[in-house]
């Protein structure tokens, strides 16, 4: 019985240690709001490990990974929303620089309010405890913040196609 413990032990530290060493060290979100729609796009960058664990389950079965990499998606942003995602490109890996890329559309958070353009944020930025002023206006068409959840720096940068008229905690008003 003790022996059986044991092992038990040293299987679930052997895993623990794997996943230590394979992680994501950074992640860069861009959301670009074009008409009526939102084009995401998520830069996630690897320790070597990592980005050969990904890279590897994507080259045995591309249809799965890119089915998994859709259901995150929607099950972390989308899960409660009436929002759509679509228009998902192919997964993109660089050896170089060790990355993942992801990019999709997001459609139904761009609505027209008394005249005035409105884009909803909230299903982006709730999962990680934030809000709109947590970023700050880094060009007149342009918010950006960044934000360490579990050792990882999320960096967010928001594009308008016009001028930011303001904001609140999870909508951004901009002139048409």
């Amino acid at each position: 019985m003790r022996v059986l413990k044991l092992f038990l032990i040293l299987i679930f530290m052997a895993a623990l240690s794997s996943m230590v060493y394979s992680k994501e060290l950074k992640k860069e979100i861009t959301v670009r709001v074009v008409k009526s729609n939102l084009f995401y796009t998520e830069r996630i960058t690897f320790d070597r490990e990592g980005f050969d664990r990904e890279k590897n389950s994507y080259l045995k079965d591309r249809g799965s990974y890119r089915l998994m990499v859709m259901d995150r998606f929607k099950k972390r942003y989308l899960k409660e929303s009436p929002l759509r995602a679509g228009g998902w490109k192919d997964v993109m890996f660089s050896d170089k620089e060790r990355t993942l890329t992801i990019q999709c559309t997001v459609r139904g958070a761009v609505t027209r309010t008394m005249g005035e353009n409105v884009a909803d944020f909230g299903w982006l930025l709730e999962p990680y405890s934030m809000d709109l002023f947590c970023f700050k206006k880094t060009s007149p068409r342009q918010l950006s913040a960044c934000k360490k959840v579990n050792n990882t720096l999320n960096a967010f940068v928001l594009r308008f196609p016009s001028s930011i008229v303001g904001h609140c905690y999870y909508h951004v008003w901009y002139k048409q």
